[in-house]
């Protein structure tokens, strides 16, 4: 790949967007997945039948070179009103019903 040639090259990073297959395989140019140091997958359940569900996205770090430490990396969240995209803690813990009696 010319592409990667020259980043080496230059000593550039490059950031690619890249669809995947239905065997989880990216399309069109398997180089790209080979060649990368960090891989970040996005998933997200647009069949949910709860709104929340389908407007939250999971990213997991697939493959890191430099580091090797992968799994999750967080949430996103797709605000349909603002069309806005927003890191995603989940839901607040819930508070104990504490009753102090005296």
């Amino acid at each position: 790949m010319k592409l990667v040639e020259l980043a080496k090259r230059k000593n550039v990073g490059i950031v690619a967007i890249s669809h995947v297959n239905k065997d989880g395989h990216t399309k069109y140019a398997k180089s790209i997945e080979e060649e990368a140091i960090v891989l970040l997958e996005l998933q997200r359940d647009k069949l949910a039948e709860d709104a929340d569900d389908k407007n939250t996205t999971h990213l997991t770090v697939t493959k890191n070179r430099p580091f090797a430490t992968t799994g999750p990396a967080g949430m996103l969240r797709y605000d349909v009103d603002t069309t806005m995209v927003q890191e995603y803690i989940g839901p607040p813990e819930p508070k104990p019903n504490v009753t102090e009696d005296f």
